[in-house]
């Protein structure tokens, strides 16, 4: 939903950080910086991607709806970096990351642990301390 919303609504936003979700960029969306958090053992939303169901978009693989988002923002390369044990983070110069959780699942990072059918929740990231780095500097 903040990507849909950043999207709908030009200039109220300066970021948007997504978990559990690979979305590519469509009209109306304009530059913006986002971060995207991705379990890439995700049983709900695979990292690798997957086919909509009928009347429904395609859920995109993860590293190319972030490559989508920086070619929007202007940016082309990126760099890669190990963070944690199990928590790899692609950036790109313009302010578009995709922070990887090998092994995680669809949950959300730094949380509580969820329904084992969802996946690992890791303590390697912290989403929500993220989320307010970027919102309260």
């Amino acid at each position: 939903m903040a990507v849909f919303a950043a999207c709908a609504m030009p200039g109220r936003f300066r970021a948007v950080i997504t978990v559990a979700a690979s979305i590519n960029p469509r009209a109306p969306c304009h530059r913006i910086p986002i971060v995207a958090v991705h379990g890439d053992a995700d049983p709900v939303d695979p990292y690798r991607g997957k086919p909509g169901p009928p009347g429904y978009a395609a859920t995109p693989p993860a590293l190319a709806a972030i490559a989508a988002w920086a070619a929007l923002d202007g940016c082309q390369t990126a760099a890669t970096t190990r963070v944690a044990p199990h928590v790899v983070v692609t950036t790109y110069p313009c302010g578009v990351q995709l922070v990887t959780i090998n092994g995680g699942g669809h949950a959300w990072p730094g949380g509580a642990p969820v329904n084992p059918s969802l996946g690992v929740t890791t303590s390697e990231y912290d989403a929500t301390a993220k989320i307010l780095a970027k919102t309260h500097p």
